[in-house]
């Protein structure tokens, strides 16, 4: 019974003990879970824990990103229109392209597709008729328009959507994700 009785007083103190913290401390504002799931537009940049591209917001127009990095993303406009695809390959993340074409053993257009947000489902370019080069899906791409950017990852990334004309006046889906090591802009991607 002596047993049982100082079993019952152990239960009463941790019970108390906790009930005393409870009203004394404050309930956090927010759990670590609602954190880690809070929408990307209510970030400011003040509370992203990255923002390597100087932006002042988590998303906007191109004509709005820093005067850098607009000159950058002129650069891959016209790198994509000229069909420069060896510049293109040597602007992508080192680090992605070595695991995407190394170990999961991509071709370089697959790779170069995909660096540019196509080779998805209803966003793809068929082989153009009479391309007699290395990438002749790419070669079709005539306009490359870059429209809107938004932080992602965090703020690690800053993903650019836009839109590429075709030859044949089709349109597709452009989505750029590009992160910065140092001063230097690379493309980069998802694994996998």
């Amino acid at each position: 019974m002596k047993r049982t009785v100082d079993s019952w007083r152990t239960v009463l103190t941790v019970v108390s003990s906790l009930s005393i913290l409870m009203a004394v401390a404050p309930p956090p504002s927010t759990s670590p879970c609602q954190e880690l799931h809070r929408p990307r537009a209510a970030w400011s940049v003040g509370e992203s824990p990255v923002n390597p591209f100087g932006v002042t917001g988590p998303e906007g127009q191109v004509t709005d990103l820093p005067a850098e990095l607009r000159q950058y993303l002129d650069g891959l406009t016209r790198i994509m229109e000229a069909h420069e695809w060896d510049r293109l390959m040597e602007g992508a993340d080192p680090e992605h392209r070595a695991i995407q074409m190394g170990e999961l053993d991509q071709s370089q257009e697959l790779y170069l597709l995909e660096l540019i947000g196509l080779h998805t489902v209803d966003n793809d370019i068929e082989e153009g008729v009479g391309y007699l080069s290395r990438f002749p899906r790419l070669e079709r791409i005539r306009k490359v328009e870059l429209t809107t950017w938004e932080l992602v990852s965090h703020g690690e990334w800053l993903q650019v959507d836009g839109v590429l004309t075709l030859d044949r006046g089709e349109t597709r889906r452009l989505q750029l994700f590009i992160t910065r090591v140092g001063d230097r802009y690379f493309l980069t991607g998802a694994v996998g």
